[in-house]
């Protein structure tokens, strides 16, 4: 990896739909120059930059009306890091890449649950579930046992009602047999209805939960659920096959699945993310949601992802005694234990998604920047306006100059600082 030549263009573009605008950079190996160019196809969803003979093409997170290919201004100063600013004229509803309500997307719910589970290997997990029922949204225990203790009474006796559901205010998540129950990020399941998972025979000294693993690849696909009575299967650590097809996710969008249902229960933006394994004892990831809902294309490492590609960004160090912050400052965190090897894997994703960001914009003063894809309308098989053909903006393009940029640099330092101060929140 060390050896590779680094590309000699690389294209960037970010879409921040709050501010109705998106962020366009290009980073070259020498400085611009008077030959140096930018064009906009036809289309209006794809720019190219051309430099010292050399070009990348990238599509853009949104369509630019208009028509016809057109130049585009480049900031007159000679730079190696070109950065441009498409101001947005909604015409329709939409941008390419969110939804109409910009809602938080998460698969697999019990409606879409059409085939068998499997671990990520092939091997089949789940086989005797008829029926697949949603959970409620994360945090509903706490808001069901406030209803519990004030509701009025009523005539009749509804007891049986919790048992039939598989929750209730009083008695939580219990597993019953044949009935799968679906959470954002698991699945709740008896034993009796699971084949080709062995149960560890002990009590992980941490968290005090059995692990599950695949027989086949011995993977860990869930944990032993002692107040469900049943068995937790990771989303993230199993597939849905329907014929031949497995369908699986990303690990990335599970978590920030996670991060966003953090968010929404709580108001904070800021994790301390921690192997469960370890409880900590090794350090752990201090996350801050920064942006959690943004659209971004890249030259870099397309090919494994379809742009423009739905995420949150995020800045993020780490940390050597998680413990020691949760306890002294536990109204300002919110608490994320994660398998290992999850863990493990965005610790990844994070150090790897910097080198999409232009050099500039990898560090933010102590913090190091990174992306986490989230769930978009493709992921669930929609047909959406993430591929242009729903909505269309106009704009213009223009280079920014070093007053424009120090000037949008001082009011996110502006912004950080009342997010630290405890003043404001950062959209």
């Amino acid at each position: 990896m060390a050896d590779e030549k680094p590309d000699p263009i690389t294209l960037y573009a970010e879409l921040l739909t709050n501010l109705r605008t998106c962020t366009f950079f290009a980073s070259l190996n020498t400085d611009s120059n008077a030959e140096t160019r930018a064009t906009m196809a036809s289309d209006g969803q794809t720019v190219t930059v051309t430099h010292e003979g050399q070009e990348a093409t990238m599509r853009l997170p949104m369509t630019m009306g208009g028509g016809g290919e057109a130049a585009l201004m480049l900031p007159a100063n000679p730079s190696k890091e070109l950065t441009m600013r498409l101001v947005l004229t909604e015409r329709e509803t939409g941008l390419i890449c969110f939804d109409e309500t910009s809602e938080d997307l998460v698969p697999w719910g019990a409606d879409r649950v059409k085939g068998r589970v499997v671990c990520r290997c092939g091997r089949e997990l789940v086989q005797g579930v008829q029926e697949w029922r949603d959970l409620p949204r994360e945090g509903w225990a706490e808001m069901m046992d406030f209803w519990h203790c004030h509701k009025p009474h009523e005539e009749g006796d509804h007891k049986d009602v919790a048992a039939k559901k598989g929750y209730g205010a009083s008695r939580g998540v219990t597993a019953l047999e044949s009935i799968g129950l679906v959470g954002l990020t698991y699945f709740v399941v008896s034993e009796q209805d699971c084949t080709g998972i062995k149960a560890s025979r002990f009590f992980h000294s941490h968290d005090g939960r059995a692990r599950l693993r695949c027989e086949k690849c011995d993977s860990v696909v869930g944990v032993v659920d002692k107040l469900a009575e049943g068995w937790r299967l990771y989303k993230w650590a199993v597939g849905v096959k329907t014929g031949d097809e497995v369908e699986t996710f990303k690990v990335q969008k599970w978590v920030t699945a996670l991060l966003g249902a953090g968010i929404e229960n709580s108001g904070g933006r800021r994790f301390v993310v921690e192997d469960e394994d370890e409880g900590g004892e090794k350090g752990a990831l201090l996350l801050w949601v920064f942006t959690d809902d943004l659209a971004f294309s890249s030259s870099v490492g397309h090919t494994e992802r379809q742009d423009p590609t739905r995420a949150m960004k995020i800045f993020w160090k780490r940390i050597p005694n998680p413990k020691q912050l949760l306890e002294e400052h536990h109204f300002q965190y919110e608490h994320l234990p994660l398998p290992t090897n999850v863990y493990t894997d965005i610790e990844a994703t994070l150090e790897r998604s910097a080198d999409m960001l232009p050099q500039s914009a990898r560090k933010f003063q102590d913090w190091d920047v990174g992306m986490l894809e989230k769930f978009g309308n493709r992921d669930l098989g929609f047909e959406s306006v993430e591929d242009g053909s729903v909505e269309e903006a106009t704009g213009q393009m223009s280079g920014l100059n070093m007053g424009e940029m120090e000037a949008m640099e001082t009011a996110a330092e502006r912004e950080v600082k009342m997010v630290e101060g405890g003043e404001g929140l950062l959209e």
